[in-house]
């Protein structure tokens, strides 16, 4: 890893489409808190991931994050991709479930959705692909659209 991005480090990110800005800090992850289903046959970590919680993203000036319990309707999905199955997954006959932690804006587009937890680290980047393409129809508070912090499972079945 380059010094750019060393654990411990903060980072300024823009979006460039909203003009949001976050600060971040380098904080690596291990999957499933270091398990043995991330190990490759040598016994070394397959992935690390950096997570950016909710409570550091920066809104626009003016806008507050709710939990979904906080406001008045629910984000309501109008379009879901379906992920793709993980080839290896598929072919070796494993079934598992990821836990999308997201937060939909006042637009209803999915912002900073990150895997909170999962069955097997292959499912992921899939499963957060699918959600990052998704569409709603925003959380409400008090009559006005809000920015709406959710989490949805999205379950690999052969079945």
């Amino acid at each position: 890893m380059s010094d750019e991005f060393s654990p411990g480090k903060k980072v300024k990110l823009k979006f460039l489409r909203s003009g949001t800005s976050i600060v971040i800090e380098i904080t690596p992850r291990l999957s499933n808190g270091g398990d043995n289903n991330n190990l490759s046959p040598n016994g070394t970590e397959t992935q690390s991931a950096f997570v950016l919680r909710p409570s550091e993203l920066q809104l626009p000036a003016g806008e507050s994050l709710f939990e979904i319990s906080q406001v008045d309707e629910k984000p309501v999905p109008k379009f879901r991709a379906l992920p793709t199955y993980p080839f290896e997954m598929k072919r070796a006959g494993i079934s598992g479930e990821v836990l999308v932690d997201l937060i939909v804006d006042i637009d209803g587009k999915v912002r900073n959705a990150f895997s909170a937890h999962s069955s097997r680290i292959e499912f992921e980047a899939s499963a957060i692909e699918a959600v990052n393409k998704w569409t709603f129809r925003p959380g409400r508070r008090h009559g006005h659209s809000v920015y709406t912090h959710m989490q949805v499972p999205i379950v690999f079945n052969l079945n």
